[in-house]
């Protein structure tokens, strides 16, 4: 023992370890789920998560093909994955790019040329770089430390949540006697669309000809009606479980969105209630349809359904814009066809279920960005990354005019073959969850919305202006009291919590 000689420094750094291209990589994955844990799924990061993983496994490998050490191929590796993964853009392209007139191309090419030159130079070091590794392994650990701890304490704080989040817990019905008339239920909700006289107001935008439309084929269109909350993650769940969803702003992060939207009242009325439930994909997290729907179209997986997480994660990286450089523009093409295919379908599921009433439900992300249709209804190919981001603007407006247009060619095609594929007139509900973000002059006007219904039998006798004043957490009260002989009583409308989307 008195001859043994400690280990030199050298000796002591090669037997650490260079994992920080793997932190550096599943950084953005971490950070992105952490801010969104209580509206993403777990299967929706996995993917994503074992990509960028594999990315910081992989360069290192191709990398030591070309140098003579682990610490020196990883670093050259960092220094790849770090503008590839998404740790550039919210720093560097905000506090450089924003705040210049510099062309976003000449910003990417220098700053892709300085990350070469600095690959380069490090492969022709002939210094001792092994000292980096533990700073380097240091600052990726640190830089994921705080997404686990977002989504351990998001694990944990559900798992504590209370099993029911409504302000009046709602017994589930009874079946009713088969004498009872079950009508089809169509829910189509479309994102984000304003109500007629404020589009008119605000954007200069007539838009009474598809109010008249609907109202020629028999639709009660509300003149007042309004949303409760400025957010989709808020709207729609309230509607759905037919109450508001907490009290005061403080209260927001104890609703589990997921258990409210996947267990809602509406839909475990109507299956109590005897009736088949469908639901198509949206591609937006937050309405995604739960394991409790019994058919959701389309019945094979599509990428659609990730869309709202991966066109999120891609904003972190130069994809987007490297896709609009190209003019690649499947995404946009893929959201649209999406949307189409809803729009297209709503009427299948009647057509499908002749023996058992119906409940369908659908939610189109439009109006709402991206703009992907014309204002004849054909597509439209945004030159510009996808993103479901608002950004105001003249141009903006327009485009949002346009898309409003197009899209009302497709509703009234789908409501008439709605209509067509009943054998009784069913109930058709079009709802919007919240109004247009575009205009900075319409602040605080985000929750007046479109809402049209379409009542046959009981519903015939029903005052319009109870449609009219309708906001959306009485919305199902209404429907479940005038044809199931319920008696739910009208809740008062209470100024919307603003909060953000």
């Amino acid at each position: 023992m008195e001859n043994a000689k400690p280990l030199r420094d050298g000796s002591r750094l090669s037997a650490i370890p260079p994992i920080h291209p793997i932190g550096f990589s599943v950084w953005p994955v971490l950070a992105l789920y952490g801010a969104n844990f209580e509206m993403v799924r777990p299967n929706v990061v996995l993917i994503p998560f074992l990509a960028f993983a594999c990315v910081g496994v992989i360069l290192p490998i191709l990398f030591r093909a070309t140098t003579t050490n682990w610490a020196k191929a990883s670093l050259m590796a960092s220094g790849a994955i770090v503008p590839l993964c998404g740790i550039w853009k919210p720093v560097a392209i905000d506090i450089l790019l924003f705040h210049s007139t510099l062309d976003p191309w000449i910003f990417y090419s220098l700053y892709s040329f300085f990350v070469l030159l600095a690959i380069a130079l490090i492969h022709q070091s002939r210094s001792d770089l092994r000292a980096i590794t533990p700073i380097l392994n240091v600052v990726a650990v640190v830089m994921i430390a705080w997404p686990t701890f977002q989504i351990v304490k998001g694990v944990i704080d559900a798992r504590h949540a209370p099993d029911h989040v409504l302000a009046d817990v709602l017994e589930t019905p009874q079946d009713q006697p088969d004498t009872m008339k079950r009508p089809n239920v169509v829910l189509l909700i479309l994102d984000e669309y304003t109500r007629a006289d404020m589009l008119d107001k605000y954007f200069g935008f007539d838009n009474q000809e598809f109010v008249h439309a609907l109202e020629e084929r028999g639709f009660v269109v509300g003149r007042e009606s309004r949303s409760n909350y400025n957010a989709t993650r808020l709207s729609i769940p309230s509607m759905l479980n037919i109450d508001y969803l907490f009290e005061d702003k403080d209260s927001l992060g104890e609703v589990d969105y997921h258990e409210v939207m996947d267990n809602n009242y509406v839909l475990r009325f109507f299956d109590a209630m005897g009736y088949e439930t469908y639901a198509f994909t949206t591609g937006f997290e937050a309405t995604e349809p739960g394991p409790l729907v019994d058919h959701i179209l389309p019945e094979e997986s599509t990428l659609v359904s990730k869309i709202d997480f991966l066109s999120l994660l891609l904003e972190l990286t130069p994809a987007n814009e490297i896709l609009a450089f190209l003019k690649v523009d499947f995404v946009h093409k893929l959201w649209r066809d999406n949307m189409l295919y809803m729009l297209h379908n709503l009427h299948r599921p009647i057509e499908e279920a002749r023996n058992r009433p119906v409940y369908v439900r659908a939610h189109v992300i439009a109006p709402h960005p991206p703009f992907v249709f014309l204002a004849d209804g054909g597509p439209r190919s945004p030159n510009v990354p996808f993103s479901l981001m608002a950004v105001r603007g003249a141009e903006q407006d327009q485009l949002m005019i346009e898309q409003t247009k197009g899209l009302n060619k497709h509703v009234l095609r789908a409501v008439d073959n709605v209509l067509a594929a009943s054998k009784e007139p069913p109930i058709v509900i079009i709802t919007s969850d919240h109004g247009t973000v575009l205009a900075n002059r319409m602040a605080g006007r985000s929750h007046e919305i479109l809402l049209a219904a379409y009542l046959p039998g009981e519903g015939h006798h029903v005052p319009r202006s109870a449609i009219d004043s309708m906001h959306l957490v009485n919305l199902f009260r209404f429907v479940f009291n005038t044809y199931f002989k319920t008696e739910f009583p009208m809740l008062e409308y209470e100024a919307p919590i603003e909060v953000m989307e």
